[in-house]
């Protein structure tokens, strides 16, 4: 069952800390030239962070983007499907995708891999905050809310990092944690030779 906006916002406020939000926006570094996406951008919780960058918020639930243009008026957001972006090759210079891809089977996560390849500047990035299963097997409280987390797919980061590594350079990231919950922040690069390549050709993966 899909969280309602209200419900959704309101866990993200939990489990954000201080500590995890500074640490996401150093990996964005936004500056105003850069485009970036939020995807899912939710009720738009991280919009700060992308600032102050030329931002667009995308999420799949038409009511979460309602409450995010409510909440940050002046930013644009807009409905999408993440496997089936209908933004123009080389779009953007940064995407950020929090909370994603636990949402997502190993082909659904494979089809906005390709997407987000194709909608990068060459030279741009995937910044990626993701739930995983708890690192402690003595975590017991953090693996029982894994299982009843509304996102299906929670992998450990090697089963992670096989799907980004089809289309990404997947360095090891860094390991934040918040209460009894695990969570991978990796930055995503092209391939330099295919980033280029892809971009002038127009061939997409």
């Amino acid at each position: 069952m899909r969280l309602s906006a209200h419900l959704f916002n309101a866990i993200a406020n939990i489990f954000y800390s201080e500590e995890i939000l500074a640490s996401i926006r150093q990996e964005i570094a936004a500056t105003p030239s850069m485009r970036i996406l939020d995807i899912p951008c939710g009720s738009g919780t991280l919009a700060p962070l992308c600032l102050p960058g030329q931002y667009h918020g995308a999420d799949i639930d038409p009511d979460r983007v309602k409450r995010a243009r409510q909440e940050h008026p002046s930013l644009a957001f807009s409905p999408r499907d993440v496997t089936r972006l209908d933004f123009e090759d080389g779009a953007f210079d940064c995407i950020l995708a929090a909370g994603l891809f636990h949402h997502l089977d190993d082909r659904s996560a494979d089809l906005a891999l390709a997407e987000f390849a194709r909608i990068l500047k060459p030279g741009g990035k995937v910044v990626v905050f993701e739930a995983i299963w708890p690192r402690c097997r003595l975590n017991l409280p953090g693996l029982a809310a894994r299982k009843m987390d509304d996102g299906k797919f929670v992998r450990h980061p090697p089963a992670y990092r096989d799907l980004f590594s089809r289309h990404f350079n997947c360095p090891e990231g860094k390991y934040p944690h918040r209460l009894i919950l695990d969570y991978w922040l990796v930055t995503l690069t092209l391939p330099s030779d295919a980033s280029t390549t892809r971009y002038l050709s127009g061939e997409h993966p």
